[in-house]
């Protein structure tokens, strides 16, 4: 039977696990990175608070979504119809639609900032000229979007609505599995669990195959040394399941 390593955050591990489950794979898990709420909610409220001035709120991930969308309905306010949605992929979506029931204005084909950033482009026919854009995001990742709408003449305002914060030290049952071959595959979801990963095993991975869920992640994991068995183009589970 085939074993497959997941390394996303602990709280978002249950669907994947149910779907390679209904595969016939079992599932270990080891969380990679820890999701947590910001620092600083200062800039979110103020955000949240003016949410109505912004032509377009821009979500680069799940996260992202789960945490804005959640402390804007505990201040009781509700997403305005008048602000355009712009989302990096399809699993990004279905989250956003799950809090308002609308899908995003903008989903690229390609799902990454990049592609996202050329797909407002097209929508507005380069014209990005006033048009004020809340980026909701992480601590750290890339800054595509909020570069790219600004050399085009928007007006960006980025506010922290998440952490993640590595996991150092992998659990020991885990380690003696991968030491004794009995691990199949190994997911890495984003370049941030792809460095933690690497971090956490160091050349035990050389022991598993590795699973890439974007080509930003795969080119990661090509920099550290660690090239992925395969890399999937969609970021859904769906799609990394039935591979």
């Amino acid at each position: 039977m085939t074993t497959v390593l997941l390394t996303r955050s602990e709280n978002q591990n249950d669907e994947w696990k149910a779907e390679f489950e209904a595969l016939g794979m079992t599932v270990l898990l080891q969380p990679a990175i820890e999701i947590l709420p910001p620092d600083s909610w200062l800039a979110a409220d103020s955000a949240i608070l003016r949410i109505g001035e912004f032509d377009w709120v821009l979500f680069s991930s799940g996260n992202g979504v789960r945490f804005f969308m959640g402390r804007l309905c505990g201040c009781g306010i509700k997403f305005p119809d008048s602000v355009k949605v712009g989302v990096v992929g399809g699993g990004t979506d279905e989250i956003f639609f799950e809090y308002t029931s609308r899908h995003a204005d903008a989903l690229p084909k390609i799902s990454n900032a990049d592609g996202l950033l050329e797909k407002i482009s097209n929508i507005l026919s380069g014209n990005f000229n006033g048009k004020k854009f809340l980026l909701p995001r992480g601590n750290r990742g890339r800054d595509i979007l909020a570069k790219g709408i600004t050399n085009a003449g928007g007006v960006v305002e980025e506010a922290v609505v998440y952490k993640s914060v590595d996991c150092k030290n992998a659990d020991t049952e885990i380690l003696d599995k991968m030491q004794k071959n009995q691990i199949d595959w190994i997911t890495a979801t984003s370049p941030a669990i792809a460095e933690s990963i690497v971090n956490m095993f160091g050349k035990l991975l050389r022991k598993t195959k590795i699973i890439s869920i974007s080509p930003l992640t795969t080119a990661k994991l090509n920099s550290l040394g660690f090239p992925p068995t395969k890399e999937i183009d969609k970021t859904t589970i769906k799609t990394l399941a039935r591979r």
